[in-house]
């Protein structure tokens, strides 16, 4: 016997294994790549590299599947090997699903059914059904997922193999639980027990507990439900996922049951293995159960810093450019298939409105998205009876560019001492909201935590607990913020101030202990002064240099008049030649208004403001205070 023929044995033998003894096939792969690299033989490499990647996926090593996985496909095309090909597209079609790529997973799919069409490869056509089955699942085609699952169901009961028939009795019961079918889902669970009982399948069992688990639980028989997982946890055999999905289900039946301590417990440790296991699909479920606990206990920070988390890694896997592409990729292939015209117009209506339904379900899902994060970001700012009763005669403008936003402004109360502070994070709508949370959450914890009051050195111990938060990331966070924070007291009207670029303005009389910052940036109009108090050129995060930030002590009297801002007001595009409108004409503005009444003050920096956009989008968010000293 030769030693390709060993070698071609081994390989059928891992092939054999890989439902049931999944590690030890595993190891087999890595040792058949060395001898087959000994003797030069491309075809036995090719198999083993292949098993070895898919073990690799499925034991959710380290390792870097998909790269490898294109490489030997190009020594299968060389080689002309039909069943290689097969066997691989289906096996990237699974990486690329889980990853959450379902054009790509569909696109290698039907090559391996192509492919496979060949009768001595039903068992390669019967996984890259079951794989299209899994994709139309996920993405709400549930009639069709039925249909590819039974195709491939059928394929493998005529080659009469139990592990793989047991598995599609799982899916099928899976996917019946997904559209509410629960007597069929019980009946197929119960089908794919016995038969893995039968076979001793001890990898799959736990699948079916897991399955029956999230069955009961959607059913809300949460006793049932928990004594399944439990059940599952003590058959896992080791698997990373299956441990994470069970951590998930409990964590989310507590959260039911309104036990909110048993709950953070399950769902942290989930959120820390989702995110080790980088499954972005599992992490955003994570984070949208952490939201919704951090609602039930009244910690707004945290619900709206997780719901931003959930909101923009469900937007990045299941978006609706994505949704829409792979519509059209299952109309192209239908319309492959189809061989009279007549057929192919029809089948191109039926399909294209599906897509259409699909896409306008998406984007209802995304707006009502944000909108609800809005709602809880909303509720991280201070009122605005709090604000109007901590600055009376004072104004606030605040001008999202989308319906979330990364402007946000911030008041605290200490005995005599009004704090407050508009900030701009960087970026807007969800990327700039979720930034707003740390730096929100930073500057409270400084004030109620530590009790800095100061102005500057609320800015330095914001910079620590903003970098601190961003060290935790992997990769190098260069997020942050600008700012213009004043501390009043309003019986001495004493202001301090310190800014991170954003610098204050304030509007007076003649003074004497104003003149050192009187410059070629004042404005003076009749008898009043727009004087500008400089920012530290430096954001809060992380910056190559960062130095202690400068500290501003300013006596002020009875009607002077400061202002708070971000840059979205003065760097809006508009006018009859769509330039910027800049800060000069703003200074201007804030001139001709600071001593009207503050209802008039705010209409006319309002209306001056929609004027001038005259039909151009808002490019950014706008946030601007006035405060009238009285």
């Amino acid at each position: 016997m030769t030693n390709t023929t060993l070698i071609d044995e081994e390989l059928e033998q891992i092939w054999t294994n890989r439902y049931s003894k999944t590690k030890e096939a595993f190891d087999s792969s890595n040792k058949i790549i060395e001898l087959a690299k000994e003797i030069h033989y491309e075809e036995g490499m090719a198999f083993a590299k292949m098993y070895q990647n898919l073990f690799s996926f499925w034991l959710l090593t380290e390792h870097e599947v998909l790269a490898p996985l294109l490489e030997v496909e190009k020594s299968f095309k060389n080689l002309k090997n039909d069943l290689g090909l097969a066997r691989l597209y289906n096996i990237i079609a699974t990486v690329y699903d889980n990853y959450g790529d379902y054009t790509a997973a569909i696109k290698n799919s039907r090559k391996a059914i192509e492919i496979a069409k060949n009768e001595t490869l039903s068992e390669e056509q019967g996984d890259a059904y079951t794989t299209l089955g899994q994709i139309y699942s996920r993405i709400g085609d549930f009639s069709m997922a039925i249909e590819m699952l039974k195709k491939g169901l059928e394929l493998r009961a005529k080659i009469k193999a139990p592990f793989a028939i047991s598995s599609s009795l799982n899916l099928i019961a899976r996917t019946h639980t997904l559209n509410k079918n629960y007597d069929l889902a019980i009946d197929y669970y119960y089908q794919s027990l016995e038969l893995r009982k039968s076979i001793k399948d001890t990898n799959g069992l736990p699948w079916t507990l897991l399955g029956f688990a999230s069955l009961y639980s959607q059913m809300e028989e949460f006793d049932r439900a928990l004594a399944n997982y439990e059940k599952a946890l003590l058959n896992k055999n080791d698997n990373k996922r299956l441990e994470l999905l069970c951590e998930i289900g409990i964590g989310k039946i507590y959260l039911k049951l309104n036990q909110p301590e048993k709950a953070l417990n399950y769902l942290s440790k989930s959120l820390k293995r989702a995110s080790e296991l980088k499954i972005k699909t599992l992490i955003y479920d994570a984070h949208l159960y952490l939201s919704q606990l951090y609602h039930k206990t009244h910690n707004t920070s945290k619900e709206l810093e997780h719901f931003i988390a959930y909101y923009q890694l469900k937007e990045e896997v299941i978006n609706t450019e994505v949704t829409n592409k792979l519509k059209k990729q299952q109309i192209a292939f239908s319309v492959e298939r189809s061989q009279k015209e007549a057929e192919i117009y029809q089948l191109k209506n039926v399909e294209l409105k599906k897509a259409y339904a699909i896409v306008s379900q998406k984007n209802k899902e995304i707006t009502d998205s944000i909108t609800y994060a809005k709602r809880i970001q909303d509720a991280l700012f201070p009122t605005l009876s709090k604000f109007y009763e901590e600055l009376e005669n004072s104004y606030l403008i605040y001008k999202p560019k989308d319906i979330v936003a990364g402007d946000f402004y911030w008041l605290e109360k200490k005995n005599d001492i009004v704090l407050f502070a508009v900030a701009d994070c960087t970026g807007h709508g969800v990327p700039g909201a979720m930034v707003s949370v740390v730096c929100n959450n930073a500057l409270n914890r400084t004030v109620n935590e530590f009790n800095i009051t100061q102005p500057a050195l609320i800015l330095d111990k914001v910079t620590q607990l903003v970098r601190e938060a961003f060290e935790k990331s992997e990769e190098k966070v260069m997020d942050g913020m600008d700012i213009c924070l004043c501390t009043l007291n309003k019986k001495t009207r004493e202001l301090q101030y310190a800014g991170a670029h954003n610098p204050l303005y304030i509007i007076t009389k003649s003074k004497i202990n104003l003149a050192q910052y009187r410059n070629s940036r004042t404005l003076i109009k009749a008898n009043d002064f727009l004087i500008t108090i400089p920012a530290n050129k430096q954001p809060i995060g992380d910056f190559e240099s960062i130095k202690p930030f400068d500290n501003h002590k300013i006596q002020l009297e009875k009607g002077d008049f400061i202002c708070l801002f971000s840059d979205g007001y003065a760097d809006q595009f508009g006018g009859e030649r769509g330039k910027k409108f800049k800060y000069k004409p703003f200074k201007e503005l804030l001139l001709e208004t600071y001593n009207k009444p503050v209802k008039q003050q705010k209409q006319k920096i309002e209306q001056t403001f929609e004027d001038w956009k005259r039909g151009f989008e808002q490019i950014d968010d706008v946030c601007l205070m006035g405060v009238n000293i009285v």
